[in-house]
């Protein structure tokens, strides 16, 4: 059962998160926020973590206040194992934005990741609790509890995420 994580999209490996990211800007042209977090994304989605960080450190300095860069700098924290750096970025995304089912979702990741199924459960539950429509959601929440032998509500998980998605082919049950 393949996993779906939510700072990776399902086709081409890049932070999906941006696709909701919002600078307080409203012009119609990317402001410079815009601009430097895409840079980030995209080093990030080329392994080049160091790159990625780099840009979210100067982008922290001025912005310290936007949730997706904490985001961003816990997904590469994961990326490269550094679970306690990750979920300190993640905590802090929470206290700006405490009902972000994309933060939840990489919680549920990361605590996926480490082995510790029981909290990535509450952290998948957490996210449906903000956007229950989320496919991906229940995959992940379908996957951990086969982690965990809870085979029932394994498959009411993966059911779900074929009601929302019937064309998932990620959601298929084992």
């Amino acid at each position: 059962m393949k996993k779906t994580k939510k700072f990776f999209s399902h086709q081409n490996d890049t932070f999906s998160g941006v696709r909701s990211f919002k600078s307080s800007s409203r012009q119609d042209n990317k402001s410079e926020l815009d601009i430097m977090v895409k840079k980030a994304i995209d080093h990030y989605s080329n392994n080049e973590i160091n790159n990625a960080l780099g840009i979210i450190q100067n982008l922290l300095q001025n912005h310290p206040d936007i949730a997706i860069l904490y985001t961003i700098k816990g997904a590469c924290f994961v990326k490269t194992k550094q679970f306690d750096l990750a979920l300190q970025q993640y905590h802090q995304a929470l206290k700006i934005t405490p009902k972000n089912a994309n933060i939840y979702y990489n919680l549920g990741v990361l605590f996926d990741e480490q082995g510790d199924f029981k909290k990535a459960v509450a952290a998948y539950l957490k996210a449906i609790t903000f956007k229950p429509d989320a496919f991906d959601i229940y995959n992940n929440l379908g996957s951990s509890y086969k982690s965990l032998n809870q085979a029932g509500l394994a498959i009411e998980s993966f059911k779900k995420a074929l009601q929302i998605k019937k064309d998932y082919p990620e959601a298929i049950i084992i």
